[in-house]
């Protein structure tokens, strides 16, 4: 029966999560939930892993949540599930539908999905990044603040300045976009060095 619970679940995300693997995430919180068998930070970190690992994050997050919830065969089933409704859809699209892609509706179409797509991967963003700093930021609002708790803080909010200012100056002197794995790397090492310094 769990196996499947696990395969209309995870093929319903894949029918679902238009805009790539980041609008899966809320989704597969939910169903985190339903099971009770990961807490969020579980997640969070099953997130992390997902993305620094080889392959798109959708289906390494399928993977591993399948895996936690119904073992090596629930793995299987929720890697399979997910990635089965765009493999099908894209040999459709691929057949049938090639020569509407600049119709003038199907454009309008594509218009609307795409800032619901920025909205969900707004809200997760903000829902982690909550969900990470509130537990450090509560005891600083109360009476007696905690001195690695404010360091926490300030490491967290420096890390991020930094990197939204390298970006910035990239696109806007140099005038190219700085990668993905860049950033990555650039977060890792100034993760390491205000580690150090503070």
């Amino acid at each position: 029966m769990i196996y499947l619970n696990i395969f209309y679940d995870f093929l319903m995300i894949g029918l679902f999560s238009f805009g790539g693997g980041y609008t899966t995430i809320p989704m597969v919180k939910d169903i985190a939930e339903k099971y009770s068998v990961l807490s969020i930070e579980m997640l969070e970190n099953f997130i992390a892993i997902s993305e620094s690992t080889p392959g798109p994050i959708a289906i390494n997050l399928a993977t591993f949540v399948g895996n936690e919830i119904g073992g090596l065969v629930g793995g299987i089933i929720a890697t399979i599930c997910e990635v089965l409704p765009a493999f099908v859809i894209i040999l459709i699209f691929v057949k049938y539908f090639k020569k509407y892609i600049d119709n003038e509706n199907v454009k309008f179409a594509l218009s609307t999905i795409r800032p619901c797509i920025v909205g969900t991967i707004m809200a997760v963003g903000a829902t982690m990044f909550v969900s990470n700093i509130y537990p450090y930021i509560k005891p600083v609002m109360s009476s007696s603040p905690n001195y690695s708790q404010l360091k926490y803080i300030l490491k967290y909010f420096i890390i991020a300045f930094l990197i939204v200012m390298v970006m910035f100056l990239f696109d806007k002197i140099i005038k190219k976009k700085i990668s993905s794995i860049k950033i990555i790397i650039l977060g890792a090492i100034l993760g390491i060095a205000i580690n150090y310094i503070l």
